[in-house]
């Protein structure tokens, strides 16, 4: 069940982001001040879970969505993982991981795009 708590300040509304997300394909959750978008790769078929809180507003959710976007740091990732390659789902081939993690970070801007052009 979905719990906005703040109006947003101009005509924009959870439904358009809602909207958004679904004509990319991606899982999300908006609860209150906590977002989650979650999608899944096509090198690897990682799991790739944002979650982050913000203000409550259509215009925060949008805001701190971009920036763990942005955030995202293939290069920390791959040091995160390389040590688990071939377990836990985690791609044996390191160059295999990498472009799933490329891959990643490319879906996550080009979410953040389409989230901005709302904006």
């Amino acid at each position: 069940m979905r719990k906005y708590v703040k109006c947003s300040e101009n005509d924009l509304t959870f439904e358009q982001i809602e909207s958004v997300l679904d004509d990319l394909g991606v899982g999300y959750e908006i609860e209150g001040d906590y977002g989650l978008v979650e999608f899944w790769t096509d090198t690897a078929g990682q799991d790739i879970p944002t979650e982050f809180d913000f203000d409550g507003t259509p215009e925060g959710f949008i805001r701190e969505f971009i920036r763990s976007a942005e955030a995202y740091d293939v290069d920390e990732e791959f040091e995160l993982y390389a040590s688990m390659l071939g377990e836990n789902g985690i791609p044996s081939s390191a160059r295999t991981l990498l472009e799933d993690l490329e891959e990643a970070k490319g879906t996550l801007m080009e979410i953040a795009n389409a989230l901005e052009s709302l904006l």
